[in-house]
């Protein structure tokens, strides 16, 4: 970045620091309407910091009047008798809690349940809780806490996390509103995204560097000439909404550059990536995966700087990771969801030499995806820090970290730019499970919905080292197109056999049924097939019994079979990479019951349905219903023919 650049940023922070220190809370949300707590943020876990060591830990809403208290998760970190390693210690706790919303709801599932789900919710009353006990061998050293994923924060703000130690004494941990704390957490968070603007700059290179410089230094300048009043006036100026906006949008235009500027791993030795390393000196090599679950790398090369001597060569049996480090101790990586065990594998090369490159490439297609978190650090001896020569996913966390200034800024009023880049950024990254709670976000908000989608679609052709991911109904997914035309049609002939072979017809219902009139092939983002067996005489209070009979029906016959939505009469039969899905269908009458939006279970004129037909799919007959057309226009309405991959996603 240009010198004028960081001062610049030097600068800013240096204001944003002063102003946070000494203006009201007021003031603050002025400037910072997400100063307190933000939509942005409720992708990751807030990492609590305990300083001392708890027996228990107590979540509560810090508020004089009749409230519900609601979040997602907790996570433990800790130790377990006398071994120091920390670990997670979150189903050792004896959950409780004050109330509970729902009948079916409870306790435990604040550490049991899924993340991004809104496990805990009490009764409306004042000063509701949640508690976790742990035994006395137990000691709680860290918190990683889900909020609630919803546009408003429910209650964010006056949520109380408090440590008590084994004699009792009460320590506050966590209080957002607790002005003190969030002046100090707030001025630090900023100064990190601040740095993390800094650092992407320093990677970028040509024309898309200058474009970066020019947005992020026209973004910082408006904020700072509102710090600057008011550290001379004494008062804020009039700011709107729209200044707050165009401020924050100019940094998301700035991010959007950045991403996928990264190189991409390639698979094979020929196209293996180049790291050029800055003539480092070097004995020992670490090559460490934070993100997700590698087996391995397919092959690693190291060169000196002697005309480019290759000093040793790995494959793919040498790189094998070693599972040997929890990611509870590295608040970096857990804070940005990237949540499992830290794998690494070191090289010893003997003595000292001094490199200047290393080339490396994936296991395979299927792994490739696995090692976007790549780590490669170096050091002479065991007695020296190590040292990061490169770091794969550093634009991810970077890009994480600079969206909390943005986060600040606008607090909910996401315009589609910021919708767009977080979905170029998990799409990219393959962070699958984080298409979840923001399709909650967007998906009643039809130009973030739309930009989402058009994110995604932008960055998937760019991602070569692994089958793509398309975002549709089921968040991000490898669709069917992409997958092995041949084992799948195998797997669905087999099926197709087997239950006929058991006297029902198998029909291609919902997503294969349009692909197979409409696009005759597998829909573009469609990553399951559906099937559907009609029970005559089986009424709508009777479908998921039968649903059950027909699973342990499969299962007798040697088709592996297990229950969907517990709601729904829905079977999953999984086969390879693809789960096939049959529906259980019900038939009185002039009526059949099918499950239709949400999976709830709905009549619908049984003509359409039966008697059952035919429908030819790559070459070979399938069972179809009575009128294709008519079903699909039943389930996906009069613009059936025209793609939606955001139907009902």
């Amino acid at each position: 970045m240009s010198e004028e650049i960081i001062q610049l940023s030097s600068g800013f922070a240096e204001k944003s620091r002063g102003f946070i220190s000494g203006a009201a809370l007021s003031e603050l949300k002025s400037v910072f309407p997400g100063f307190v707590a933000s939509p942005g943020e409720c992708f990751f876990p807030t990492y609590i910091v305990t300083k001392g060591a708890y027996k228990r830990i107590r979540v509560t809403v810090g508020l004089d009047k009749p409230t519900s208290l609601c979040f997602s998760k907790i996570v433990f970190a800790g130790t377990i008798g006398d071994d120091d390693t920390i670990v997670n210690v979150s189903d050792l706790a004896q959950c409780t809690q004050s109330s509970q919303h729902k009948a079916s709801s409870s306790p435990a599932s604040a550490i049991e349940g899924a993340i991004f789900s809104n496990n805990i919710h009490s009764e409306k009353e004042v000063n509701p809780w949640w508690e976790a006990t742990f035994p006395d061998n137990v000691w709680v050293k860290g918190v990683y806490f889900y909020r609630r994923t919803d546009w408003s924060i429910i209650h964010e703000t006056h949520l109380r996390v408090t440590g008590v130690s084994r004699d009792g004494d009460e320590t506050v941990l966590y209080f957002p509103e607790n002005i003190d704390r969030a002046r100090i957490q707030n001025a630090e968070a900023i100064e990190t995204a601040v740095n993390a603007l800094e650092q992407i700059g320093q990677g970028l290179q040509g024309s898309i560097r200058q474009q970066y410089h020019a947005l992020v230094s026209s973004g910082l300048s408006d904020i700072q000439l509102w710090l600057e009043e008011y550290a001379s006036s004494g008062k804020l100026p009039a700011l709107k909404g729209s200044d707050r906006k165009a401020a924050a949008l100019k940094i998301i235009q700035a991010l959007a550059l950045s991403i996928g500027s990264a190189k991409d791993f390639g698979i094979f030795e020929e196209d293996a990536l180049t790291i050029d390393l800055p003539d480092v000196e070097a004995k020992q090599i670490r090559v460490r995966v934070y993100g997700e679950t590698p087996v391995g790398l397919g092959g690693l090369e190291i060169y000196s700087n002697s005309s480019d001597q290759l000093i040793k060569s790995f494959n793919k049996k040498d790189l094998k990771f070693r599972y040997n480090f929890s990611a509870l101790q590295s608040p970096r990586s857990f804070s940005a969801d990237l949540y499992t065990n830290i794998q690494s594998r070191r090289v010893d090369l003997e003595k000292i030499y001094t490199l200047n490159k290393l080339r490396v490439w994936n296991l395979s297609r299927q792994h490739a995806a696995n090692t976007l978190f790549l780590e490669v650090t170096m050091r002479t001896d065991d007695q020296q820090p190590w040292k990061v020569v490169y770091d794969h996913g550093a634009i991810y966390r970077q890009t994480l970290n600079a969206l909390r200034l943005v986060n600040y800024l606008i607090r909910a009023d996401w315009p589609p730019e910021y919708a767009r880049l977080i979905s170029k950024l998990f799409s990219m990254y393959r962070r699958k499970r984080l298409m979840g709670p923001l399709a909650r976000l967007v998906r009643h908000r039809e130009p973030l919905n739309t930009a989402v989608f058009e994110g995604s679609d932008e960055i998937w052709p760019k991602t070569k080292y692994a089958a793509p991911l398309r975002l549709g109904k089921h968040g991000l997914r490898v669709p069917i197109g992409y997958r092995d035309e041949e084992t799948i049609m195998g797997h669905l002939l087999e099926m197709r056999d087997k239950i006929r072979a058991l006297g029902h017809k198998p029909l291609f219902m919902y997503g294969t049924l349009l692909g197979a009139i409409r696009e005759k092939d597998f829909i573009p983002h469609d990553d399951d097939v559906d099937l559907a067996v009609i029970m005559s005489g089986v009424g709508p209070d009777r479908v998921n019994e039968e649903c059950d009979k027909f699973i342990d029906l499969l299962n007798e016959n040697g088709v592996k079979a297990n229950r969907g939505a517990r709601h729904s009469p829905l079977i999953h039969c999984h086969r390879g990479p693809v789960t096939y899905d049959i529906f259980i269908l019900g038939h009185v009458g002039d009526t059949v019951y099918w499950p239709h939006t949400a999976l709830k279970v709905v009549p619908e004129r049984a003509d359409i349905f039966l008697p059952t037909g035919e429908v030819e799919f790559k070459g070979e007959m399938f069972d179809a219903p009575a009128n294709p057309p008519a079903v699909c226009e039943a389930r996906y309405g009069k613009d059936w023919q025209t793609p939606n991959p955001a139907f009902e996603w």
